[in-house]
């Protein structure tokens, strides 16, 4: 996913969820914004981006093939949307 110059990398199967996601809540022109959590192995931390319907976004996938989409991460990450911290991307549930 491409933010402004900021390159963010993120699997095909997560970066599919969130362009769904992110897409529903821009054409819709909401403002959010978009956290996750830095995994150990690339420094810790947290990061927040703030979207809105102005700035460039953009999704590259790896492979040219759709994944399936988890109707429940979908879910998920529609309703922590909603929430006063945006969008909390998070690991895939397991059902």
């Amino acid at each position: 996913m491409h933010y402004e110059n900021f390159l963010v990398p993120i699997d095909d199967r997560a970066l599919a969820h969130l362009d769904i996601v992110l897409a529903q809540k821009l054409c819709h022109d909401e403002c959010f914004l978009l956290r996750w959590r830095v995994a150990p192995e690339n420094g810790s931390g947290r990061v927040a981006l703030w979207c809105a319907p102005g700035i460039a976004l953009s999704f590259q996938f790896d492979s040219a093939e759709p994944v399936e989409i988890n109707r429940a991460w979908i879910r998920d990450l529609i309703t922590s949307s909603y929430s006063i911290g945006g969008v909390e991307f998070s690991d895939e549930p397991l059902s």
